[in-house]
């Protein structure tokens, strides 16, 4: 959990400096000024060292999750023979699911062009 809260906590920063604070490019909607979110996306996942750490990070942030999920309900009391297969099956499958679902967009960008 060390390693990967502090892989995670390092990405948590570098996308808010890439996203929440980085390049501001405008463009207009309806006569509405507002920023170009899909062009940043798009410029910045268009870089295989950005997309690879995207991945990298991702597949960490799911390893965190999965202990994560089935450590909360360990710690709860929710300790059984009967209950944990399921509860840690279930952590297990939920951080796949969450990992692939936010792996899918930079890789379908970098290789398919984010429709630019």
């Amino acid at each position: 959990m060390i390693l990967t809260g502090i892989v995670v906590l390092i990405f948590v920063g570098v996308h808010l400096k890439s996203f929440k604070y980085g390049p501001h490019y405008s463009t207009e909607v309806d006569g509405v000024v507002m920023r170009d979110l899909h062009r940043l996306v798009v410029q910045k996942f268009s870089r295989v060292e950005y997309v690879a750490g995207y991945v990298v990070a991702m597949v960490f942030l799911g390893f965190h999750l999965r202990h994560g999920f089935w450590s909360a309900f360990q710690s709860l009391g929710v300790h059984h023979p009967r209950f944990t297969p399921v509860i840690y099956g279930t952590g297990v499958v939920l951080a796949i699911l969450l990992a692939a679902g936010f792996i899918v967009l930079p890789v379908w960008i970098f290789f398919c062009g984010g429709g630019s």
